[in-house]
């Protein structure tokens, strides 16, 4: 008999992220009056990108930068073809990036909410999948805090396609099957290190298929490759040129430091919980080989990660820990809500252990994730409006 748990816990844990959410989108809201101009935010980066494909195209030379470059070689194009017709309605780079935040959780909660009830979630469950996956501290703190609205965009991408492998790991692929090529190819124009990442539930899906659907599975791999073939191949062959190869980001989780002490508790204790979810899930899963083989890659990278082996493995090297911390919690919500909670005693100790889980992470976005900081400097402000008037490249050789 399936059990799950008692959704009050659920509805608790729900409000409470949500609460703190709504909070965050509301004081991150300010970015619709002032540019972000603080240390601590990535955004400023993508909005100057934006207006960049605005005015110069894709892949093509803008002077706006000292003697010229040429535009989106090494940075990923998904979110600002999203985001340009916005940009060019609402006439404003921040206006039109927070709006587009806005617009991207909006779409992500729609499409778990009326798809994910086809690989057997409540309601509840799917409210809540949101909620823990896109309220969390970890979320919260890339995706509203430093606008990496780019790597938000993959994730909305990544959970389309997340939905596309797991409903058809036990289903006969068949024409809908296909739409994982442009699901998978959204993911790679949009953020690189997820698209590495998100490649593993191929081989996820190829493991547990048989005869002629394993080559099914291979082919949508290589077509979704092809088809975004026009951004990362020039990507690749001039790879030097952006310094990717010379900053093996993974080697952050070897800094022992006040910068990354909180990095490194996430990156020993995430593992850990998924590791335990996975042995409850394979534990209560009625084809134990089946479910195994489907997890069995994500669990391997799991592990290469918490024994922090990961960075001698070519490409997975060059992906900073947070793409792997968020990777990694969306399939500890997914195990922990699809586990059938048939055993007495962790039944009982579960719902507890959530709401600590839940009271942590608020904890850490109100005492260490930085709100918005509106440009009060002087300095800054003067900064902001000669920069609304300056009509050509900033620095010339």
């Amino acid at each position: 008999m399936e059990e799950k748990l008692n959704h009050k816990f659920l509805y608790v844990s729900v409000i409470l992220l949500f609460l703190n959410f709504l909070y965050r989108l509301l004081d991150q809201s300010k970015m619709l009056l002032y540019f972000p101009l603080d240390y601590n935010n990535d955004g400023s980066s993508y909005m100057a990108q934006l207006f960049f494909m605005k005015v110069c195209g894709f892949h093509e030379t803008c002077y706006y930068w000292y003697n010229g470059f040429v535009n989106f070689l090494h940075s990923p194009p998904g979110w600002y073809f999203f985001t340009l017709p916005l940009f060019n309605l609402l006439k404003s780079v921040n206006v039109a990036t927070y709006f587009s935040m806005i617009l991207i959780f909006v779409i992500s909660f729609i499409i778990i909410y009326f798809l994910y009830d086809k690989i057997q979630l409540s309601k509840t469950e799917r409210v809540a999948l949101f909620i823990f996956f896109f309220g969390n501290a970890i979320a919260i703190g890339n995706f509203i805090k430093l606008i990496r609205v780019h790597e938000l965009f993959a994730w909305m991408n990544f959970i389309i396609f997340f939905f596309l492998i797991y409903y058809y790991k036990s289903k006969q692929i068949d024409w809908k099957y296909w739409l994982v090529i442009p699901a998978y190819a959204f993911i790679l124009l949009s953020y690189q290190s997820v698209g590495v990442l998100s490649s593993l539930l191929f081989l996820s899906l190829f493991l547990v298929k048989q005869n002629k659907e394993k080559f099914y599975v291979a082919i949508s791999a290589f077509f979704s490759l092809l088809i975004t073939a026009f951004w990362w191949v020039p990507f690749i062959l001039r790879l030097h040129e952006g310094g990717i190869p010379d900053m093996p980001q993974a080697q952050w989780v070897w800094t022992f430091n006040n910068l990354h002490f909180f990095t490194n508790i996430f990156i020993f204790i995430i593992p850990l919980i998924l590791f335990s979810l996975f042995y409850f899930y394979i534990k209560t899963s009625r084809n134990k080989r089946y479910d195994f083989l489907f997890i069995l890659p994500i669990l391997l990278l799991a592990i290469s990660f918490f024994l922090r082996i990961h960075p001698f493995i070519p490409v997975f090297g060059n992906i900073f820990p947070d793409p792997y911390l968020i990777f990694f919690i969306f399939f500890i919500i997914f195990l922990f809500l699809k586990i059938n909670w048939n055993i007495s005693f962790i039944k009982i100790f579960i719902p507890y252990f959530l709401i600590f889980l839940i009271l942590i992470s608020l904890g850490f976005n109100i005492f260490r994730t930085p709100f918005f900081v509106e440009p009060t400097d002087p300095l800054n402000r003067d900064l902001e409006i000669a920069f609304e008037n300056l009509n050509d490249n900033f620095i010339k050789q």
